[in-house]
């Protein structure tokens, strides 16, 4: 997940042999397919990746550890130095003591709120990972805002259900909001999905880039967005830009059409991909004539 991604490139970039052990086929398995197999392949030139290996034991002492692992090819130990652990997180309301205000757990140690943070409990709310929505710190920041703001309300507001916006802050950075190809393929519904590399713009030819890529998955009847996920540099930045549309309720054509682009700047690849979704929704349209 994006906790190892992350910190086995800050101890890559210092120095450090990195080692990264994974269950699955691929790094940031919670991503679309597609970053996914990317990511998996340029973390490879900063680290050693392995994939679908299962954990057997560990062992060592405060300067040295070794992991043994179970591979495809077979058994296998791992030394270094320092072992991190970054399978999951749950929220640690069980070790709080809140029972006793009357705040009710969940199974997973996390309080229950409603959709305006309040426990039910008089004057008691929760926010942040312990409410376990989305344990990202902007969502934390979000939830913050709403609990600050119905302390002072006479109606409470409910808390913002559109799609949360995440990142990924490694080599190569990732970007993502919505729904994944394969998650808006479950709905059932017809979906257009296209690609746009970042080499095919004029700044990204000047970096010659030619792996970084924009993914959008669009709904071809109301022509929106349903998700957005760029790999490459300043993917956060970029991927906000679809953000603010998906959020604002614009249609494709008005995010591709509504503005003018900045030429050369990076931004140019979201227009590109945009405009590229446009004709791919034109053409199921004149499919369908």
């Amino acid at each position: 997940g994006y906790i190892a991604t992350e910190l086995g490139h800050v101890f890559a970039a210092l120095g450090a042999r990195v080692t990264i052990v994974t269950r699955g086929p691929v790094v940031l398995s919670g991503e679309d397919d597609d970053i996914a197999a990317h990511a998996t392949t340029a973390v490879a030139a900063w680290a050693e990746v392995i994939t679908e290996a299962r954990a057997l034991a560990v062992r060592g002492d405060a300067d040295h550890v070794e992991l043994d692992i179970e591979t495809r090819e077979g058994a296998r130990t791992i030394a270094g130095s320092t072992l991190l652990v970054a399978v999951g997180r749950r929220p640690n309301g069980d070790d709080l003591g809140v029972e006793a205000t009357g705040v009710r757990l969940r199974a997973d140690g996390g309080i229950e709120v409603d959709d305006t943070n309040s426990t039910g409990v008089e004057g008691i709310w929760a926010l942040g990972d312990i409410v376990g929505r989305t344990q990202l710190k902007h969502m934390a920041n979000l939830e913050a805002r709403l609990v600050a703001q119905n302390l002072r309300a006479t109606t409470p507001q409910s808390i913002d259900t559109r799609p949360a916006p995440h990142a990924v802050f490694t080599t190569p950075q990732v970007g993502a909001v919505g729904l994944t190809e394969r998650a808006a393929q479950a709905l059932g519904t017809p979906i257009t999905v296209i690609t746009h590399g970042f080499g095919d713009t004029a700044y990204g030819w000047a970096m010659e880039d030619s792996s970084s890529f924009v993914k959008l998955v669009g709904d071809p009847t109301t022509r929106t967005l349903l998700g957005a996920h760029v790999i490459g540099p300043h993917a956060a930045l970029l991927v906000q830009l679809l953000v603010q549309g998906m959020h604002l309720g614009s249609t494709v054509d008005e995010l591709a059409h509504g503005q003018i682009w900045i030429h050369p700047a990076l931004s140019e690849v979201v227009e590109q991909a945009l405009l590229k979704l446009v004709e791919a929704f034109d053409e199921i349209g004149r499919a369908h004539v």
